[in-house]
């Protein structure tokens, strides 16, 4: 249901949470940690560090941490950090957008389903 780097930003995270400390893990030890291939990974990362959903450094003490001052992250936020298509405004039949205007045949079964998932991904925050 959720895109590949989803999953793997997912994984990173948690294991990040989990193991929050000041010093930075450098993106090749998270890899291996997570089990998420190094170099997709640090794509991720990128995007998640933009929309401050980590901390990272360059440099010799560098790497990427989790967000010291940040109260929670749920997993729509990084489902929304990473464009994933599950809390995209596509339709389900095509790659448009439909709205209660120009309905699909399945928009309001999608729609009712669309809001649970998106209930369920709110709620569920990375600790």
């Amino acid at each position: 249901m959720l895109a590949l780097s989803t999953k793997y930003a997912l994984k990173a995270l948690l294991f990040l949470a989990r193991n929050q400390s000041e010093e930075f893990m450098l993106v090749r030890a998270l890899s291996e940690e997570a089990e998420v291939p190094g170099p997709y990974l640090s794509k991720i990362i990128k995007q998640l560090a933009a929309k401050q959903l980590v901390e990272t450094r360059r440099g010799i003490l560098g790497g990427v941490r989790f967000p010291k001052n940040r109260p929670s992250i749920t997993f729509y936020d990084v489902c929304v950090a990473l464009d994933d298509p599950i809390v995209s405004q596509g339709c389900f039949l095509t790659k448009h957008p439909c709205t209660t205007r120009s309905p699909c045949v399945m928009h309001s079964h999608w729609t009712r389903i669309k809001s649970e998932v998106a209930k369920f991904l709110q709620e569920s925050k990375i600790e």
